[in-house]
């Protein structure tokens, strides 16, 4: 029952402390929403850059892929079509297994 004292101590303390330094607790606060923020849009910059690579990348992939895919392909395509292995029927329980032990 003293960790509930315990505990109202240690939040009590906590508030007059939060507002005894509300200033310098208000401007930390501020510089790490800043340093955020900064942070979050070098991260959305580089995203974007990254995207337009990949972009390019892949325009000039499909150009060079489809000149040698009509190059190599002039015969008739094939398709693979997966086959399911039908399953195993149960065996019927027998008679003995079913009859009632005296």
């Amino acid at each position: 029952m003293a960790i509930h004292f315990l505990a109202g101590i240690a939040v009590g303390g906590l508030a007059v402390y939060a507002l005894k330094n509300k200033d310098k607790i208000k401007s930390a606060a501020n510089e790490a929403f800043d340093k955020g923020k900064a942070l979050a849009n070098e991260a959305k910059s580089k995203a974007l850059e990254t995207v337009k690579e990949v972009k390019a990348a892949t325009k000039s992939d499909k150009k060079t892929a489809t000149k040698t895919s009509k190059t190599k392909s002039s015969g008739a395509k094939t398709s693979k079509t997966a086959t399911k292995k039908p399953r195993a029927k149960k065996a019927a329980p027998s008679a003995e297994q079913n009859a009632p032990q005296a």
